[in-house]
C-alpha cells in the first residue's frame, strides 16, 4: 500500500469521497451514508475493521471488470498529526499488506474507487455499506462473497442490541438506514420477515 499525503488527499481524493458519501465531521452519516450518485447499495455483514480476504478479492476482481480505476483506503477519523498516514493507494494483490496496515486501527474506514464509481464503508458496528453507480457491480460482489451479505443476521444482531436497551428496532435509526440502502418497501419486507 502506498501512503497518500494529506495534501494529495485534500486536493484529489477528498472531493471524490464527498461526492460519494455523506460525512458529518469525520464520521459517516449513520442513516444516510451514501450520496445519491451511488444508487446501487447493499449492507455487508459480518465485517469488523478489516475487510475479509473473500470480500477484498471480490471487490478488486469485480472492480477490474466494471470500473478499472485505482482503489484507495481512507480512515474517516483523521489523525490530528498530519505526518500520520490516513490514506493509501491499495494494491489489488496486497491483501496481507492491507491487513497489516489496518490491523491496529479500529476506526471507520472507506475503500473506494478513485473515480467515485463505488465505495465500501466499514462502520464501528461490525457492518459495512457497499455503494456503486452500477447494480451489476453490487450484484457481482454479492455473488462472489455471499456469506458476507447476510442482511437477516444483521437485522437480528441490531434487534438484540436495541431490545437489550429496552427499545423497539422499528423506532431506531437502523430502520432509516435500511430505507436508505434498500428503499422503504424492501426495508419493510426485511424487517417483517426478520420478526417472524
Amino acid at each position: 500500500m502506498k501512503p497518500i499525503t494529506s495534501s494529495d488527499f485534500a486536493s484529489t481524493l477528498e472531493p471524490v469521497l464527498r461526492r460519494s458519501i455523506t460525512l458529518e465531521g469525520d464520521a459517516v452519516s449513520g442513516t444516510q451514508p451514501l450520496s445519491d450518485t451511488l444508487q446501487a447499495r447493499a449492507l455487508v455483514f459480518p465485517v469488523d475493521y478489516t475487510i475479509p480476504r473473500e470480500l477484498f478479492n471480490a471487490l478488486f476482481s469485480t472492480a477490474s471488470q466494471h470500473f478499472p480505476a485505482p482503489v484507495y483506503l481512507s480512515l474517516l477519523e483523521r489523525f490530528a498529526d498530519e505526518s500520520e498516514t490516513s490514506d493509501w493507494l491499495v494494491d489489488p494483490d496486497g491483501y496481507e499488506e492491507y491487513r497489516r496496515t489496518v490491523y491496529n486501527l479500529p476506526l471507520e474506514q472507506v475503500l473506494y474507487a478513485g473515480d467515485g464509481s463505488w465505495v465500501l464503508i466499514l462502520t464501528t458496528f461490525n457492518y459495512g455499506i457497499l455503494g456503486s453507480r452500477s447494480q451489476g457491480f453490487v450484484d457481482d460482489v454479492r455473488a462472489a462473497a455471499p456469506a458476507l451479505f447476510d442482511t437477516s443476521a444483521l437485522i437480528a444482531d441490531f434487534r438484540t442490541s436495541v431490545e437489550a436497551e429496552g427499545h423497539d428496532l422499528r423506532d431506531s435509526w437502523f430502520t432509516e438506514l435500511l430505507d436508505h440502502v434498500y428503499g422503504p418497501d424492501e426495508a419493510k419486507r426485511l424487517l417483517s420477515s426478520e420478526s417472524m
